[in-house]
């Protein structure tokens, strides 16, 4: 047999079988099963890569360690406005310091080489 009698008959062979199997497409109702399953699949492995259980775990080793309250936000957004304010006046202070001390160790360098320039002359 050569290899274009058996290409036909393994076409015909299969030509065959497909017309005595029906191939029907997975109903709506498995495939949403399979869709469930993917997902709850993806959060695992997202869980485990995150290392979210560990999280869990650890808090719950140390929940004793923890409080959880209810904050208001308007107060919270207050008080970091309050605290970047304090920070923001001590860096301006911090600075002008800066400033007059820089401008006055030159000015006394610049007085003390100046002197030496006349001086000499």
């Amino acid at each position: 047999m050569d290899t274009y009698s058996s290409f036909t008959a393994l076409l015909l062979l299969l030509a065959s079988l497909n017309s005595v199997s029906t191939v029907q497409f997975p109903s709506p109702l498995l495939i949403k099963e399979w869709v469930e399953q993917m997902q709850q699949e993806l959060v695992t492995l997202t869980d485990t890569a995150s290392g979210v259980q560990n999280l869990i775990q650890i808090f719950q080793s140390h929940k004793k360690y923890f409080s959880v309250g209810s904050n208001d936000a308007s107060q919270l957004v207050a008080n970091a406005a309050g605290n970047i304010e304090k920070l923001l006046a001590n860096r301006s202070r911090a600075l002008k310091v800066s400033t007059s001390s820089y401008q006055s160790t030159h000015t006394d360098t610049y007085k003390v080489t100046h002197m030496h320039t006349h001086t000499h002359t």
